[in-house]
């Protein structure tokens, strides 16, 4: 075999790979930074309406980061929130991270971070958060993930 074919077979080879990375995205475990957790939690079952919960949604580097801030006038209680993030080619990225919290006082914020993404395209971030005595939040964000980078784009 000549000079030629054996740089022309590396070069297939090294493009089979980029493809294969490109199109399978893999993600390890999530690794989840918190300020507070709390032990399982009552689903919401009673809604309150001195409290409310928003939630922001932003791309940091390698993670997700999620803030549920309390607007309301009392303490939420027994916090669930549920991540969800999909997308990218060939619907490579499936991810499901949860977390629970005690309380989060007036006008107090709780953020948590995802990280553990690999993959290329776009994704699709679901934020559920769940409170006893609030109603239950919803945010919704687009973002572009390029290997382990993540752009929020929405």
């Amino acid at each position: 075999m000549d000079n030629y074919q054996k740089i022309v077979k590396r070069q297939a080879s090294i493009l089979l790979v980029l493809v294969i990375l490109s199109l399978t995205a893999v993600m390890t475990d999530a690794h989840l930074t918190t300020i507070q957790t709390s032990p399982a939690v009552t689903p919401a079952t009673m809604a309150d309406n001195e409290t409310e919960l928003l939630i922001n949604i932003t791309g940091q580097g390698r993670y997700i980061t999620a803030a549920i801030y309390n607007n309301g006038t009392a303490a939420a209680n027994d916090i669930f929130m549920k991540m969800i993030v999909t997308g990218g080619i060939l619907k490579g990225v499936n991810k499901t991270a949860v977390n629970a919290v005690l309380t989060i006082p007036v006008n107090g914020t709780y953020g948590y971070r995802v990280k553990g993404f690999f993959g290329l395209g776009i994704i699709t971030i679901d934020i559920v958060v769940r409170a006893v005595n609030a109603p239950v939040a919803t945010a919704t964000a687009t973002g572009i993930l390029i290997g382990r980078r993540v752009y929020i784009v929405q």
